[in-house]
Formats: structure tokens, sequence, C-alpha cells
């Protein structure tokens, strides 16, 4: 690969992943949306190639028919049950559907091994960059927040929620867990040293950002590892429960604090987590089956135009979602799946997920080592994904969406191939 593809590599994933810290800094909407512009970039060049080549995998277009039922879903529950605006509405529906376009239309292009590689490399760089910076937050947060003013200097419990380069400590854990699921797989495969120093380094610089999410991320990718295993290994199922049993002791009150943000009734106030969520099942009792409509309820858009449907089940007292202040609005997933999808929306996202899933799985141990690598990252990254989604958006909320979207696509290109050679191991 030339200098020239490198540095646009490097500018391209630089801007993608700290795209809200440098909108703080550099108040221009074209960094707002520059995720969404990448995003139909791909989609015209998947276009291009589908009808420059006139293939298309079944996989592919079992995909397509799926997010287009959750597209018409979505779209005739708005027509049906609420008022709208044709632009708002625009928005609102590529909202909802953006990482499973990009998903679909990076597993039509799919991508050479010199990108492939260069990808991991700014992955790791970065990651390096953000320890680094990371740990600084950690030891010395008021110097940390006089030099970089775009992050938030939280504490949870008497401990600093490190943001590193990032706006908020949710992306830092994020992507620094992302970073060492890349490590893992590849040590995984290859057993390089650096690789396995990388992995337990990541993973626990993530465990600084004090999130419920990133540790809950961290057990069921690691259970899920064990049952994705063929073979049953006792010591390894053993290490791995001792290792979930220690971080729940750990973080045991980091784990109950969400619980009651969410489920419990203990307090007096309601909070906007629950509201959002129990409020969801009655729309969706309601409204069914097809909910209230893209934008109309727990998205981003439901919170900028602030919906009607929050007057309408007396949420707007609830703290973090009044009209003049709704910074919780968003701070679920699926209770906006539930609400502006119905149970039919619903259905048709989860099959989405686990049809994914269940394909990736096939070919998880067949074909090259290079083939494998990417899959099995494909899946823990999903898996990454699925669990933080019951604590943020992180299916259209960037930079998560955006790398979850390349990943899996490429984890689904790959296995096309190993099934379109023929080359699956016995």
């Amino acid at each position: 690969m030339s200098n020239y593809k490198k540095i646009l590599m490097y500018i391209i994933i630089f801007v993608l992943l700290f795209q809200e810290s440098i909108q703080r800094i550099i108040p221009f909407k074209f960094i707002d949306y520059f995720d969404e512009i990448f995003v139909l970039v791909i989609a015209i060049t998947a276009i291009i190639k589908t009808i420059q080549t006139k293939k298309i995998s079944l996989q592919t277009i079992i995909l397509f028919i799926l997010l287009l039922a959750f597209f018409a879903t979505g779209t005739l529950s708005l027509l049906l049950n609420s008022s709208f605006e044709f632009s708002k509405y625009i928005v609102s529906s590529f909202l909802a559907i953006k990482c499973f376009l990009l998903i679909i239309c990076v597993s039509i292009i799919g991508f050479n091994d010199s990108i492939k590689k260069q990808f991991i490399t700014i992955i790791n760089n970065i990651g390096i960059i953000c320890a680094v910076v990371g740990i600084f937050n950690f030891i010395v947060p008021n110097i940390y927040s006089k030099i970089f003013t775009f992050g938030i200097v939280t504490y949870r419990f008497g401990f600093v929620s490190v943001s590193s380069l990032f706006y908020h400590p949710g992306r830092f854990g994020w992507f620094m867990l992302l970073a060492s699921i890349l490590n893992y797989v590849i040590y995984k495969k290859e057993k390089q040293k650096k690789n396995l120093f990388l992995f337990i380094i990541f993973g626990l610089l993530s465990l600084l950002s004090f999130k419920t999410k990133v540790i809950l991320s961290i057990v069921g990718i690691l259970i899920f590892d064990v049952i994705l295993s063929s073979k049953i290994n006792v010591k390894k199922i053993m290490a791995t429960g001792l290792f979930v049993l220690i971080i729940f002791c750990v973080f045991n009150k980091f784990i109950l604090n969400t619980y009651n943000l969410y489920f419990s009734n203990n307090n007096t106030t309601i909070s906007a987590r629950q509201s959002l969520t129990e409020n969801s099942f009655k729309i969706m009792d309601e409204y069914f089956p097809l909910g209230v409509g893209f934008g109309k309820y727990g998205s981003w858009y439901a919170r900028q135009y602030y919906s009607e449907y929050y007057y309408k089940y007396n949420m707007t007292q609830v703290y973090g979602l009044s009209p003049t202040d709704a910074f919780f609005a968003t701070d679920t997933f699926w209770a906006s799946i539930i609400g502006e999808t119905g149970l039919i929306g619903t259905v048709l996202y989860i099959t989405f997920l686990i049809y994914i899933i269940i394909y990736l799985k096939k070919y998880i141990n067949k074909g090259s080592i290079n083939n494998t690598v990417y899959i099995h990252l494909g899946l823990l990254v999903m898996i990454q994904s699925i669990i933080e989604s019951f604590g943020e958006q992180s299916f259209n909320s960037p930079p998560q969406y955006i790398f979850l979207g390349i990943i899996v696509g490429v984890a689904i290109n790959e296995s096309t191939k190993v099934k379109e050679l023929g080359c699956e191991k016995k």
C-alpha cells in the first residue's frame, strides 16, 4: 500500500473515531456529519460494484430483505400513527438503518489484505496513544482537563472515569475493549506475544472507564468465546468462570447501580431509563404491532424535535427527559426499537442480528487463518455491540456503529469467500 493511502486511512479512521472531540474543537457541520457521509460513500461504492460484477450473494440478499422490511415497518407506523415532516422522516429513518446498511455494503465491497492489515495497525497505534493519555487522565485529572478541554472529567464511586482522547468515558471504554478483542483474536490464531500484551493492557484500561456496559461486555464476550469453542476445555471454562467472578466482585457496585437505574422501583423518583423502557412496552401494546414510527421515541431525533409521545406518557417531568433538557433521552436503545417499530420491527431487528451471528459462526473454524481472524473478530465485536446496546445506542451512535459495520461487513465477506471457494476444513 502506498504512503498516500496509508495517510488517508489514518485521517479517515482518526476523524471517525474522534468525531465528537473534533467537533467540540472545530465546530464545523461537515465534521458532525462525517460518519453519515462515510456510509453514503460506501453505499454508492457497493452499488457500483454490484452493477459492474452483476453478482450478489444469497446472504446479502437475505440481509437486504430484512433491512427493507424493518425500514418499511418504521415508515408505515409513522404514516399510520404519527404526524411528521418529510425532512425529519428522512434523517430519522436513515439513523435507524445506517449501521445495517453499512454492514451490507462493506460485505459486498470487501477489502484487500493490505487494507485490512493497515486497519489493524492503525487501531493498535491509536490504542497505544489513547492508553497513554488515559493513564494521564486517571492519575492527574485536573491537569488533563486543562489540556484536553473536550473531554468530560467525571467520577464514579470516587474514581476518575477515564475519557482519554474521547468526549465521553463510554467511548473510551468501548474503543479500548474493541482494540483488546482485536489483539485477542490475532493472538489466539498467530500466538504473537505483542498481541497478547496489547490484549491484556487494552482490556485492563477499558475498565478505567468504569462503565457497567464495558464490564458486562468483557464478561459476555468471555462466556460467548468459551461456548464458541468447538472443544470443551475444562481448564478454560474454570479460568473464565473465575475471571467473571472476580469482575463481578470488584465491580458489583457499578453493576447494581446500573440495575437500579433501569429496573428498580426502590426510589420514589423514576429514572429516565426506567421511564423510557417501561413506556416503550406501553407503546408496543397500544400501537400494536407497528409502534409509532421513526424519530418518535427514544432516538436522537425524538430527543432533538421532542416527540409528542413524551407528553402523552407523562415523561416531561422525569429528570433528563424534560423538553428543555432531555439529555438522558437517548440513554436506551431497545426502548427506541420497541417504541418506534413495535413488535414487528423488534423481531426483524433481532432476526438480522441472529442471522449474522449464525452465519459467521458457521465459518469460524473454516478457511485460512486470515479468514478466521476476521470472522472471529466480527463475531466478538457483534456480541460487544449487542451487550452495549442495553446501555446506549451502539447500533446508530458514532463511532461505535461505524466500526461495527466495517468489522462485521468484512467478516461476512470473508465467510462468503470461504463458502464460495469451498475450502471448508473437514
